[in-house]
């Protein structure tokens, strides 16, 4: 009897060593990546297209912060007033500012608030449906398709754990989301005098020593849905969960993971100077190409990693602006590309003016189409 028990014992030690991380986070995907530098740390069916729930308002959210204008007012439309799930409980025909709808969209995950914003910017929901997915594509979240913008069950309406992963780490780029998508309270007023205080029920937010933001969502078909930013020192993590059962608990011990098993290494800092370049026909005649911003890249502790780096600088031709983009810096490890960073002027350079002799050149090249002009 023992012998046929301690095979069994050994087979099962095997399974269970041998099993993908997604069993012991029982999700159908998820993903953990490095914001700055969108390196993925630990990931499984990290390119499965899943449905997302409401952590689409994400996607809404940076829309409506590039295009919109927060101190706008807006009058609620009948199409916005009574949406089904999730709700901040807007009225048809009241009042109320971009900004509240903003929060309502991220701390109420009003589905309902996410409508408004979408025919407040794009005027029907269909064109604002085209911002998203065109903005997507920018970001390269290339598996996404928003057939609407809150997240209820859709044909065409997906995303993967990278994707997602992708979206949140451009919109933590913007101040404001990041602190919309953190708030836990905000009260909100209308024109009418309607008050609303909102409360965030996000387990993430509220329990989580390292949180930056957070987005829940969650339909019976996509499960539980999270997407959760936490930061601790330097370095901050993405963690995305699509169908996931215990998802605040998976979100923390992924992130508590890459903070114990990753260290920050310097690739370069901000200001760095990499090289003195050439200006064509500038006042000044050479400008410094800096860095513009550190780069920290996440290396697991006790791995020796070898980077090699280069420079791509575009050909200047003044006037150039303070802080614009002149070329690039390129970091490899093992022969591919890891990140690229973007190289910007120390200084703007003026024009130079041109001789007198060319200024009275171009005068007289001039003089007969304005005879021409004015029939002379």
């Amino acid at each position: 009897m023992k012998k046929k028990i301690f095979p069994f014992i050994l087979l099962l030690i095997f399974v269970l060593v041998n099993s993908k991380l997604s069993f012991a986070y029982n999700s159908k995907a998820y993903i953990l990546m490095d914001r700055q530098t969108k390196k993925v740390l630990a990931a499984e069916n990290e390119h499965e297209k899943l449905p997302m729930a409401s952590t689409t308002k994400i996607m809404t959210a940076i829309v409506v912060l590039e295009l919109g204008k927060l101190d706008d007012y807006f009058t609620i439309p009948k199409e916005a007033a009574g949406i089904e799930g999730s709700s901040m409980y807007l009225k048809e025909g009241e009042t109320i500012k971009v900004i509240d709808l903003l929060y309502g969209l991220m701390i109420k995950s009003g589905n309902d608030a996410a409508t408004a914003l979408a025919i407040y910017i794009g005027g029907s929901e269909e064109h604002f449906l085209h911002l998203m997915n065109r903005k997507a594509k920018m970001i390269g979240a290339y598996n996404t398709s928003f057939a609407n913008p809150h997240g209820l069950d859709a044909p065409n309406h997906y995303t993967t754990a990278y994707d997602l992963s992708l979206i949140t780490a451009y919109a933590m780029e913007n101040p404001l989301f990041r602190q919309i998508a953190s708030a836990t309270y905000y009260r909100s007023v209308s024109k009418e005098g309607i008050v609303r205080d909102m409360y965030s029920n996000n387990k993430f937010l509220l329990y989580y020593p390292y949180a930056s933001a957070s987005k829940t969502g969650f339909t019976t078909p996509a499960g539980r849905c999270l997407s959760a930013v936490g930061k601790k020192d330097q370095m901050e993590l993405i963690s995305v969960f699509l169908n996931s059962p215990d998802w605040f608990n998976n979100a923390m011990k992924l992130l508590n993971w890459g903070f114990d098993n990753y260290q920050l290494v310097p690739l370069i800092l901000k200001d760095t100077v990499v090289d003195v370049v050439d200006v064509e026909n500038g006042k000044v005649k050479k400008i410094p190409v800096i860095s513009k911003e550190d780069v920290f890249y996440p290396v697991k502790k006790g791995e020796q990693l070898v980077i090699s780096s280069d420079k791509k600088i575009f050909p200047l031709k003044a006037p150039i602006k303070k802080g614009e983009k002149v070329g690039e810096m390129l970091f490899y490890h093992a022969g591919e590309l890891i990140y690229s960073q973007p190289l910007v002027a120390s200084d703007g350079v003026d024009e130079k003016p041109l001789p007198w002799y060319k200024r009275f050149v171009k005068m007289l090249n001039f003089l007969p189409r304005v005879r021409g002009y004015f029939s002379w």
